[in-house]
């Protein structure tokens, strides 16, 4: 069985491979599973995980956690404290945690994991190197893989080592690597995605502006032009202006009134006034007194 078919066939289930009836379904279930099924290798019991090294034979590699290294797909990953805590005799004891490793890199990778998280059946889980003390990497005395394999001819062999060695030289020579190129690739899709975003918000802008130039040409009854809507507005504010103008004007000639109003009325007070005063009546001739009246009173009108 390979490693692709055997985690088709545990994903999403609990696995028990012969251990403690009061540890069932832990993660050294799954990896005795794995040794039996996939590498038909002797299973290993009684073994906290992280002494599965120093129990599972000597077909195995132990390499440990380094900043730089990275297992290969169906190594065995080993973690150490604080996984897997339990109390026994009043002592705490830290069993740690063992998984299937499937991909990834030197910061991440992929494993195939029962019990992570107390409980939880068998499922493909994302890590980091946390907590991880090192490997177990198969070393069959009499050949086979552990890996998913297809068979590759001489000439195709050397040609992928040649590539490889190559890339290799590129990398280190400061090159992109293929990483870069996928950030540079999302950088531009993020770089697309928000060109698109500006786009449509400025559709969206001219879109208000012309329904809002439509609703100004309306309310001043002129075609949706906005050459005639500002002259319309030109126009308006010029017949404001002229009506200021002529309201001035008004109010001046209203003032011009209201001192010849204010002059006749004098004239009128002080005509009574003599026309009250008979001494002074007898004395003046009546004619030449109105004529004299009538003379003032067009002068005051500007007559």
């Amino acid at each position: 069985m390979k490693l692709s078919e055997f985690i088709d066939k545990y994903n999403g289930k609990t696995v028990e491979a012969g251990g403690s009836a009061n540890a069932l379904n832990q993660c050294v279930d799954l990896a005795n599973q794995y040794l039996k099924e996939v590498l038909n290798h002797a299973i290993v019991l009684g073994a906290n995980a992280k002494d599965f090294p120093s129990r599972i034979g000597t077909d195995f590699e132990f390499i440990k956690n380094t900043p730089s290294g990275i297992p290969l797909p169906g190594d065995l990953i080993i973690w150490g404290s604080p996984y897997g805590k339990y109390v026994e005799g009043g002592k705490t004891v830290y069993a740690g945690h063992i998984g299937i490793f499937t991909d990834g890199t030197s910061m991440n990778f992929t494993s195939f994991d029962q019990n992570w998280i107390v409980g939880s059946p068998c499922k493909l889980v994302a890590h980091t190197y946390t907590g991880v003390l090192g490997w177990l990497h198969y070393k069959p005395q009499g050949g086979g893989t552990n890996m998913d394999t297809i068979p590759v001819d001489k000439k195709t062999f050397e040609e992928l080592v040649s590539k490889s060695t190559k890339y290799d030289a590129l990398a280190k020579a400061g090159y992109p690597t293929v990483a870069d190129v996928e950030a540079l690739q999302r950088m531009k899709t993020e770089s697309d995605n928000a060109a698109q975003t500006a786009n449509s918000e400025a559709k969206s802008t001219r879109e208000s502006f012309a329904q809002y130039k439509a609703q100004v040409a309306e309310a001043l009854q002129c075609p949706q032009d906005i050459d005639r809507v500002k002259s319309a507005v030109a126009e308006i504010l010029a017949q404001l202006d002229q009506a200021t103008k002529n309201s001035k004007k008004d109010s001046e000639e209203n003032a011009a009134y209201e001192a010849q109003i204010i002059a006749l009325k004098s004239e009128v007070t002080r005509l009574d006034a003599l026309l009250n005063n008979v001494n002074v009546l007898e004395k003046v001739n009546t004619d030449d007194l109105l004529k004299e009246l009538y003379r003032r009173l067009l002068a005051i009108l500007g007559k």
